[in-house]
């Protein structure tokens, strides 16, 4: 990894480090050391996203399984709940409205 290429700049790896991504390069057939980092950070974006669902997931079925408040009235608990935009985002899809009324509860068949 001595050049720079178009995403990454070129950094020393410890030998022990290099001979990890160069095992993976061999055992994924990959082109270049560039699509092993790229599958690394994909994989470790998926379990962040992972945890964050779960999270939301708890949350919303666990403490507020039984809350009903207005659109407003969620956005606000969730934003001060919750630690991101993105998991407030999340938290919304587990709303249903309440026919006939402007308040939400959260759908429980979303919670199995």
């Amino acid at each position: 990894m001595s050049q720079t290429s178009n995403k990454y700049t070129t950094i020393a790896l410890k030998s022990s480090t290099l001979a990890r991504l160069m095992e993976l390069k061999r055992r994924f057939n990959a082109p270049t050391y560039d699509s092993i980092i790229n599958w690394l950070i994909d994989r470790y974006n998926m379990c962040v996203e992972r945890e964050m669902r779960e999270r939301v997931r708890k949350t919303m079925c666990g403490e507020f399984r039984e809350s009903k408040a207005s659109l407003a009235g969620w956005i606000r608990l969730l934003l001060g709940r919750l630690s991101s935009i993105e998991e407030a985002e999340e938290a919304v899809r587990y709303l249903r409205r309440v026919e006939g009324e402007e308040e939400y509860i959260v759908d429980v068949n979303r919670c199995v």
